[in-house]
């Protein structure tokens, strides 16, 4: 037992928390940690919590969204970073596509700085992504090495503006889909 300032035995409340991510290691901690603290006499509760990332339907429905399509991008930390920027910016989400790193990984959620929480971040499949966004009227904006007009919005309609992954940027087979393209430059370019 814990002692007051008096001396007296006083029985502590611990809560911890923590997200749901399988049993491994962490997790193996804070099970041991809590089961110890009852065994001495303790409250403890482990508290979890699972998210789970929207689809591109359900993204793609809403009044006039402004999306950003990661397509492929390999580095976790970039994912966290264009989640924490598009927070920044005012975009109402950004979706996950292909192999793009997990946004749920714990570099993505470090390089988010709590954005992943504040705006809507889903995963899914480029070809359905793009299918829905069609469906819905929304301008599908692919960023390009170069050419094109600048992606902003003219505040009519949605936009789900595409980017690249860190190598070999959109590549060629998505730009045909695409409605416009931007001259702005992908993260595999140089300039």
């Amino acid at each position: 037992m814990a002692r007051g300032r008096t001396g007296e035995a006083r029985r502590l409340r611990i809560g911890f928390i923590h997200p749901v991510l399988g049993l491994g290691g962490a997790e193996r901690l804070v099970v041991d940690a809590a089961l110890e603290l009852r065994a001495r006499g303790h409250d403890a509760a482990i508290l979890t919590a699972e998210w789970t990332p929207a689809r591109a339907e359900s993204m793609l429905s809403g009044a006039s969204p402004l999306l950003i399509g990661l397509v492929d991008v390999q580095d976790p930390g970039n994912v966290g970073s264009v989640i924490r920027s598009a927070d920044a910016l005012g975009a109402t989400g950004v979706l996950a596509l292909g192999s793009t790193a997990d946004p749920a990984g714990w570099k993505a959620l470090r390089g988010a700085m709590g954005s992943t929480f504040r705006i809507a971040v889903g995963r899914d499949t480029t070809d359905t992504a793009l299918h829905s966004a069609r469906a819905h009227g929304i301008r599908i904006v692919a960023t390009m090495p170069s050419g094109g007009a600048p992606a902003m919005s003219d505040g009519r309609g949605g936009r789900l503006i595409l980017l690249g992954g860190e190598g070999p940027g959109r590549g060629g087979s998505g730009e045909s889909p695409c409605l416009s393209r931007s001259g702005e430059p992908s993260a595999g370019s140089r300039h």
